[in-house]
């Protein structure tokens, strides 16, 4: 039986996590993320310990191709949609109707310019032309689960977006061991069950928004330039940093080979789950830093670096200890090399945490564009760094790459907040005393906290 202390406590989580406060949205994001990412990287590894690292590369392959288009197709996309449906500028289902009438002709075109263009995408992507046929049929599903997620998110349907997330990670690892263990399939069955499972999550999307009046979901043409418009603010920013996490994985693959990549992945898998908490955070934060005042802004983004880049720390030092013990026993020898590139990578994936959090809050302010010149930054340096080092060191050279470029967005992000908000560093980096009455304060009454 249930004592009365414990009812209590359920009762006050539960009230706590319907009462829509910046703390509870950013726990249910954070929860669902916290239970995703488990299952994402058990998917991962039952590939990568039954199917071997060759063949993870090369499903991190194409993986990676319909996340690469869908960046490039979107036009910032997610972020105008989050950001009008913020500001309740149009309604619903018009911006539903925006959204789905660009994914369906972008994804065409896209698709029909990479059938086009097959023998020139073969020779430089290390997957075969089966794997090419699974991929090209990914980027229309993932594209809608991109923009339709970036739509609840502007509603605040917090609870449904971080059910959506967790719902992908069990069609992932359920997938995957369906088809390694259970049936004993091979590479290209396996990728075709991947996209299956994105498949299931887009349908659902799909079905969340079927009660819309459908006679109101075509855009205006105001809606369209608006849309445009800012999309455009954060589109370079996003082609620009999605290409400094991932253009090194491709080259990697292209000069050191797939077997190489595969170990890289298991490296930079690891190392990301320090940003599961500050993505989290960032997730919640841009909608709700457009719709606040601006001090009340730079006072809760600044004590969400503080405690976030504390969090990241701890983390990071911990999977430093543990990865030369976990790696090989989880995955096998074969991956041994992976411990080396975790240690190269957590200087830098710690420092971006700080980056996350404050492209972020200044997105919701309506100044996307530094994201937007970082990236650029990083990226004149990342690609030809990689283009003259891989071929030479591999993996190891993109790892200490990656590291560097990190610390350094994530310092002028710093430094470019400072000067907009007038906050200090020491504000936005070292832990302070009224953050631990903050935190024990959140304990004792959750639903009362100021500033929240």
């Amino acid at each position: 039986m249930v004592q009365a202390p414990k009812r209590e406590m359920l009762k006050r989580i539960l009230l706590f996590l319907r009462s829509q406060t910046f703390s509870a949205n950013t726990a249910l994001v954070l929860g669902s993320q916290v239970l995703r990412a488990p299952l994402v990287l058990f998917a991962w590894a039952v590939i990568g310990r039954f199917l071997g690292a060759q063949a993870l590369g090369k499903i991190q392959i194409a993986f990676l191709v319909p996340m690469t288009v869908s960046v490039f197709i979107g036009l910032g996309l997610p972020v105008a949609n989050s950001y009008l449906l913020g500001k309740r500028k149009y309604s619903v289902e018009s911006i539903l109707g925006n959204s789905l009438l660009w994914s369906v002709g972008a994804s065409t075109a896209a698709v029909a310019l990479l059938i086009a263009a097959k023998p020139f995408v073969l020779r430089y992507l290390a997957i075969t032309p089966e794997l090419f046929t699974a991929t090209i049929v990914w980027i229309p599903l993932q594209q809608i689960y991109s923009v339709l997620t970036s739509m609840l998110l502007g509603e605040r349907r917090f609870l449904v977006h971080s059910w959506t997330g967790l719902l992908n990670g069990l069609c992932m690892a359920f997938g995957a061991v369906l088809a390694v263990l259970v049936f004993k399939m091979g590479l290209v069955a396996t990728t075709w069950t991947l996209v299956g499972t994105t498949g299931v999550v887009a349908c659902y999307l799909l079905w969340l928004y079927l009660p819309l009046q459908l006679p109101s979901i075509m855009p205006s043409p105001a809606l369209m330039m608006d849309s445009l418009t800012l999309g455009l603010k954060a589109y370079f920013g996003n082609i620009l940093q999605f290409f400094n996490y991932r253009l090194d994985a491709f080259i990697v693959a292209y000069f050191a080979g797939a077997s190489a990549l595969g170990v890289y992945a298991v490296a930079y898998s690891l190392t990301e789950l320090l940003w599961y908490v500050p993505q989290s955070v960032a997730t919640v934060l841009m909608p709700v830093t457009a719709s606040s005042q601006t001090a009340e802004a730079t006072s809760r983004t600044s004590r969400i670096c503080r405690l976030s880049i504390t969090c990241g720390l701890i983390g990071g030092l911990a999977m430093a200890a543990a990865a030369p013990i976990a790696i090989p026993r989880l995955l096998g020898t074969e991956y041994g090399k992976s411990v080396a590139l975790v240690w190269l990578l957590l200087p830098g994936a710690v420092s971006f945490i700080l980056a996350k959090i404050i492209a972020a809050d200044l997105s919701g302010r309506g100044r996307p564009e530094f994201g937007s010149y970082v990236s650029f930054a990083g990226l004149f340096i990342t690609v030809p760094m990689n283009l003259v080092l891989v071929p030479f060191y591999g993996a190891t050279a993109s790892a200490i790459i990656s590291s560097v470029v990190y610390f350094a967005e994530a310092t002028y992000l710093l430094l470019c907040y400072r000067r907009l908000t007038q906050a200090s560093l020491a504000s936005l980096v070292f832990l302070q005393p009224r953050d631990f009455s903050f935190i024990y304060a959140w304990q004792l009454n959750p639903t009362r906290i100021p500033g929240r």
